[in-house]
């Protein structure tokens, strides 16, 4: 079936037993990926976490945001395969409202 056809994201983004939110449209591989991101259930309680993490990334890294990017590191997100496959955490990952980037 041709990527433009399916109707399910691409992986899920886990923290624990909750969905955090939903990537589609991957574009690249888990070395280096961008796409669209849809928040779920679970978005609101990380939301202020990547927030931080992305000013800190606006701020060209400054050591006095660095706690948020080891934050997000620490939350141990895991991305699964919505229709199976081997789940796996990305070395890095930013997410906010509409996209979403990472690392495998």
């Amino acid at each position: 079936m041709p990527k433009a056809a399916r109707r399910s994201a691409d992986y899920e983004v886990w923290h624990g037993d909750s969905l955090v939110g939903s990537l589609w449209d991957v574009t690249g591989d888990r070395a280096a990926a961008v796409c669209r991101f849809v928040p779920g259930r679970g978005w609101e309680a990380v939301r202020p976490l990547f927030a931080a993490q992305e000013e800190w990334r606006l701020q060209s890294f400054s050591e006095g945001l660095v706690w948020a990017a080891i934050g997000v590191r620490k939350l141990g997100v895991e991305l699964r395969p919505p229709h199976g496959g081997e789940p796996f955490r990305p070395r890095s990952i930013y997410l906010d409202e509409r996209s979403a980037s990472f690392r495998g």
